[in-house]
């Protein structure tokens, strides 16, 4: 059954195929709600609330990047070694890369001199492991960890959604605990702090399938961003549209189970081709910080990343257990 939206008497809505939503009105044909309310569905529940043991007593930082990696006119993935520079100046206890990572239609991939395994091994995954090696070495007792998440434009990777980790070879011993392979999306915790990530740009599908009410005469212009990140908490998936866009390959029964958002993130990462931000969600939304870092390079330029600086709960007076926003300050900068 369909609700009739065009000529609804709802004052505020934000509508796209495939949304969970209930509606309050009249049905008076029998086929059609006339709607006076769309409430646009609830955030996951919340998490266990890690142990102690769980959480890190000292500040610390997390950096994010989503690719590209190189440039569009090399294959030297020197953005990349600009970015563990600052990982290893800001002394990361989290790098979380977000491919893609081998970019299956950049325009040099057709005239590499190695194959694609090849270029993943030397260009990208040599100077995460050189990069972890120095920094296990430099602080044996908080070593950081890299966390690499693949996406559908990965050359190496699977092209259904959601995906299973990038394959490759083993990591040396005493790497190996410190670099980890995480599925497309995936939930991962440091410190204490959860956070939810995934390669899709959920912001841009959303948006460009959106229909929204305009704002009220005099009222403030909505956060339009805000509002779309709202959507993949309030929805719980990392791809609520339905249909999903035609040209990305989607398991839907897979997506029910492995693309859901279980529970209420500390922070979600939902990489993006529009502005980059970091915006605290409404409490109906789940309250979570939400971080857009832009994407690591713009065609031959450079673009962001973003750092995270994390402090723990007894640092700030007044947090409850469920807040973050207090505690965290991000800063989305240039490579």
């Amino acid at each position: 059954m369909w609700g009739d939206v065009g000529r609804c008497e709802c004052a505020q809505y934000a509508l796209f195929p495939g949304q969970v939503v209930a509606v309050r009105g009249v049905n008076l044909l029998g086929h059609t709600i006339r709607a006076s309310r769309v409430l646009c569905g609830s955030p996951p529940p919340n998490a266990v609330p890690p142990s102690e043991r769980e959480i890190t007593p000292e500040p610390f930082n997390v950096i994010t990047a989503t690719g590209p990696f190189t440039c569009s006119d090399d294959l030297s993935f020197a953005p990349l070694d600009a970015l563990l520079e600052q990982a290893t100046s800001r002394r990361a206890l989290a790098l979380v890369l977000v491919g893609p990572f081998v970019e299956a239609d950049h325009p040099a991939l057709a005239a590499a001199e190695v194959g694609y395994e090849d270029l993943f091994e030397q260009r990208v995954m040599l100077k995460v492991e050189a990069f972890l090696a120095a920094a296990a070495e430099a602080y044996p007792h908080a070593p950081p960890h890299v966390v690499l998440v693949p996406s559908p434009r990965d050359v190496l990777a699977s092209p259904v959604y959601p995906q299973p980790p990038l394959p490759r070879r083993r990591s040396p011993e005493q790497i190996a605990p410190l670099l980890h392979l995480a599925p497309n999306p995936a939930a991962i915790d440091v410190g204490g702090v959860r956070i939810a990530v995934g390669s899709l740009d959920a912001l841009l599908m959303i948006g460009s399938a959106e229909l929204a009410s305009a704002p009220q005469p005099g009222a403030p212009r909505p956060d339009r961003l805000l509002r779309l990140a709202s959507h993949v908490l309030q929805q719980r998936s990392f791809l609520p549209l339905l249909p999903p866009p035609a040209d990305l390959p989607v398991d839907m029964a897979h997506n029910f189970v492995a693309g859901a958002i279980d529970t209420r993130p500390d922070i979600l990462l939902l990489p993006s081709q529009l502005a980059p931000f970091a915006k605290v969600l409404p409490d109906a939304a789940g309250g979570a910080l939400c971080v857009n870092a832009g994407r690591l390079t713009r065609n031959a330029a450079g673009g962001n990343y973003a750092t995270l600086s994390v402090h723990p709960r007894a640092q700030v007076d007044g947090a409850r257990t469920s807040d973050i926003a207090p505690r965290v300050a991000v800063e989305i900068a240039k490579i």
